[in-house]
């Protein structure tokens, strides 16, 4: 059975992480989850755009989402029709390659067989990239971008060869184009020939192919932005636009404001960057995980998996491979420090997160059967403290508008058990939730069953005031 595993084990997870999100569009459908993109979204406007671009016709204005994306979903609209959910099943397929990915960057690491698969299914169990997988977002694509550059950093060094340098400088291009702040990530490899031992195993061919492969690409659109909107950025107009969202209109006009305001945010959002909640913006995980019943299999929390790639990143610190991916990380999480670290922006680094946390799976189960009780004592005192600091309970977080919604969308399915007891926790959370309680009543009451009915009634609604004398 091992020998099978090993064998087919790409294909396996291949299989096991599209039929998973299969099966959670599926479920998300049958509540009235995955509709079409609302009014005000961004994954309306870059749907929109998308449709328009598959039909020939450029933005008529600047177009300040990400172009590689955009031209992403214009290929799936081509290939689809314009489908919403084949586009959603083909992102999903594409998306699919990165536990694969992630498997086989372990094993070029030389961290094992076993180091990879666990490697792949902490990522095929953390819900939130499943979850994006299936919605017009760019992160989880970008996250098999970003986890491609590393691969091909990988190969070209193992092979010595100076076309795959080219193909992740041509990985690097995208992740630029699909979020502007990879522009500080990756061309810190070049950095590298600027070590005797590396330039002389890769020569500068290899340096002029990277650059090549990732300067063009970004060049060419910049220019194309600079002459059709003036505007020299891989997003038209799009920097301004971002940091007066974040910061106020003040902080771009005035470097010294917007310094202030970037210092004074950064401890704030290295915790919403380690924190264990899911800080959403646009797509709520937790309301999804609470309707999609099987979405609640994919538990592991985002903190957990940091802990166990930081056991990684130490047990394994020697491995020059190892220390690359800690640093490709430790450098996009900076790059989001100018702005609120919603769930989605940490999703691009957890393909490599993951990759280093199935090696501190393999370390600890290492440590474990070596006896060796100083590893696991500091991993438990200094890995136990950071998810104490790092854990936040959900609910303390979430809006009312958010529960309340989840709330109607179970009544509405006839979920009516789970959604009294929904009411229940959400009444014991100190919200007012008579509204809630009145509408699954009358749900109830529509059904038949008035017995029951009357017992929500009787536990959630606050008994009327007599009514007022009439004169006589």
């Amino acid at each position: 059975m091992k020998r099978i595993l090993n064998r087919h084990f790409g294909v396996l997870i291949y299989s096991a992480a599209f039929l998973c999100g299969l099966f959670v569009l599926y479920q998300g459908r049958s509540c009235g989850l995955f509709p079409m993109p609302q009014p005000g979204m961004d994954q309306l406007s870059m749907f929109e755009c998308a449709g328009r671009l598959a039909g020939g016709a450029l933005p008529e204005e600047p177009y300040r989402y990400s172009y590689a994306y955009t031209l992403f979903l214009a290929l799936l609209h081509l290939l689809t029709g314009g489908s919403l959910i084949w586009m959603r099943i083909l992102q999903l397929a594409v998306c699919s390659l990165i536990p694969v990915f992630i498997y086989r960057s372990a094993r070029l690491l030389g961290l094992g067989k076993a180091s990879g698969q666990a490697g792949a299914l902490s990522y095929l169990f953390y819900g939130p990239a499943l979850l994006i997988s299936l919605d017009f977002l760019r992160a989880a694509t970008l996250g098999l971008v970003f986890l491609l550059f590393f691969y091909f950093l990988l190969l070209g060094w193992r092979l010595r060869s100076w076309k795959y340098f080219a193909a992740a400088g041509g990985m690097g291009a995208l992740c630029v184009l699909g979020r502007e702040n990879f522009a500080v990530v990756v061309p810190v490899v070049l950095c590298a020939w600027l070590i005797p031992a590396f330039r002389r195993r890769m020569g500068w061919r290899a340096a002029a192919g990277y650059a090549a492969a990732l300067i063009v690409p970004v060049l060419a659109v910049m220019l194309f932005n600079l002459f059709r909107w003036n505007s020299f950025q891989p997003v038209p107009g799009n920097a301004g636009n971002v940091f007066a969202f974040y910061h106020g209109a003040e902080a771009v006009n005035r470097v010294s404001v917007l310094a202030g305001k970037l210092i004074a945010s950064i401890p704030a959002q290295i915790g919403n960057f380690f924190s264990s909640y899911e800080l959403e913006n646009s797509l709520s995980f937790y309301a999804h995980r609470e309707l999609i019943v099987f979405l609640r299999v994919f538990l592991l929390p985002f903190h957990l998996l940091v802990v166990l790639a930081f056991a990684g990143a130490w047990r394994y610190r020697r491995n020059g491979g190892v220390r690359t991916a800690f640093l490709l990380i430790a450098l996009y999480a900076g790059s989001l420090l100018c702005f609120t670290i919603f769930y989605r922006f940490r999703i691009p680094a957890v393909p490599l997160i993951a990759l280093l946390a199935g090696a501190g799976i393999i370390a600890v189960g290492t440590w474990w059967k070596k006896r060796n009780f100083r590893a696991l004592a500091v991993l438990l005192v200094l890995g136990g403290g950071f998810l104490w600091l790092t854990s936040v309970r959900p609910d303390s977080r979430r809006s009312f508008e958010e529960r309340a919604a989840v709330a109607r969308i179970l009544i509405e399915c006839g979920r009516f058990g789970e959604a009294e007891g929904y009411l229940a926790k959400m009444h014991g959370d100190g919200h007012d939730i008579r509204a809630g309680a009145l509408l699954l009543a009358q749900h109830l009451a529509a059904t038949g069953d008035d017995a029951w009915a009357g017992e929500v009634l009787e536990r959630f609604s606050e008994p009327l005031p007599p009514p007022a004398p009439t004169r006589k």
